[in-house]
């Protein structure tokens, strides 16, 4: 009886890949097509979906910081502009116009991928998994973009930045006055683009996080890495 039933299993599989044109289904796992990596648009290196990944309780905050994080990159660009303007005006007293447009321009180009990978990837993850640890990571790379941020606040001559400084600079030279007012655009946009700290802070403390429970899931994470967690127990 056995045999006879696993005969017919083998001729209804056989009759079901002939149906399929001689190949068997595929068991090689797939991905939906609706949690495909879909971000960056340019190069997608994640799935990103705020309303299907991150609780609800959680939601308003992450497009708000996503919003920063796009606007940031516009900023980036905004202060490009600003000192290319710079650079066809000619203001007197300004001698590194042309350094402040090629820095910027590099700023431009790498910083959007720098922040997505250091600072916006872990506070997403920390807000999707309700993760210390990834909130941590977030408050680290985000220090350091805050204080990028007030450095390209100043608008130091030759820094990249077209901010204070060389606000300051136009808004004194006759018939540069617009340019003053696009200086004047990318100082405040530096000076918003520093709030999204703030924000995930407050989500953070409001959540119950801190230090020991980021270090606590840390060490859990490694806990069966024998050697490595040793050293992180002891590095703690």
């Amino acid at each position: 009886m056995i045999k006879d039933k696993e005969l017919k299993m083998r001729e209804a599989d056989l009759a079901e890949r002939e149906k399929r044109g001689g190949k068997y289904p595929s068991t090689t796992p797939t991905t939906p097509p609706d949690r495909r990596k879909n971000f960056p648009v340019c190069w997608p290196v994640m799935y990103h979906n705020i309303d299907d990944e991150i609780p609800e309780q959680h939601r308003l905050t992450m497009r708000w910081v996503y919003t920063l994080f796009i606007f940031n990159m516009a900023t980036l660009w905004g202060n490009v502009l600003a000192a290319f303007i710079m650079v066809i005006t000619h203001a007197d007293g300004v001698t590194t116009a042309g350094k402040d447009l090629g820095m910027g321009v590099v700023y431009a180009v790498f910083a959007p991928v720098a922040a997505f990978f250091s600072w916006y990837r872990p506070v997403y993850n920390a807000f999707m998994k309700n993760s210390s640890m990834y909130y941590f990571l977030f408050f680290i790379f985000n220090g350091i973009h805050l204080v990028f941020n007030i450095y390209m606040c100043i608008g130091v001559p030759g820094s990249g930045s077209a901010s204070t400084i060389n606000m300051i600079t136009m808004f004194s030279t006759p018939n540069t006055v617009m340019a003053g007012i696009v200086c004047a655009g990318a100082m405040g946009a530096w000076l918003l683009s520093a709030v999204g700290f703030s924000v995930a802070f407050r989500s953070y403390r409001y959540a119950g996080h801190s230090l020991e429970s980021a270090r606590n899931e840390a060490m859990g994470k490694v806990a069966g890495s024998g050697a490595a967690g040793w050293a992180l127990r002891s590095a703690w």
